[in-house]
């Protein structure tokens, strides 16, 4: 990940540290806890959208630690605070290189089933199915 896509998260973790940090306080302000996480779900929106988002990618694993602390959070509050905004759900985009080499996978193991009894070609095609190339 490079600095424009890790800043996407500057905001949202900023919110979560100051709830956690307001939790501790005697006097809870619901009003504006509320506020600021009604605003960490906007904010959460925007790397939830982001075409980053890919399954299993850092920075997809950034977006459910950010959604499970937030969870956490708001299972804290719950008795203070029970209004808290839910989160949308994080869908995340398939990897575009596992697709791939699922589909050439199956493409050579189909030709490594054909008629051919050449030891080489035999060999060298699960090879490339573990090495497959996006095309």
């Amino acid at each position: 990940m490079d600095i424009k896509e890790i800043s996407k998260f500057n905001s949202p973790f900023s919110i979560l540290f100051y709830l956690y940090n307001a939790f501790h306080d005697e006097h809870v302000n619901c009003q504006q806890n509320l506020k600021l996480a009604k605003d960490f779900a906007q904010y959460f929106q925007e790397p939830n959208n982001d075409s980053n988002n890919i399954e299993n990618s850092s920075y997809n694993k950034l977006l459910y630690t950010l959604s499970n602390d937030y969870n956490n959070l708001k299972n804290i509050f719950k008795n203070k605070c029970p209004d808290f905004q839910s989160l949308s759900k994080i869908e995340p985009k398939k990897n575009p290189i596992e697709d791939s080499e699922k589909s050439s996978g199956q493409i050579l193991v189909e030709a490594s089933e054909g008629t051919s009894s050449s030891s080489t070609l035999n060999t060298v095609i699960p090879v490339l199915s573990t090495f497959a190339i996006p095309v």
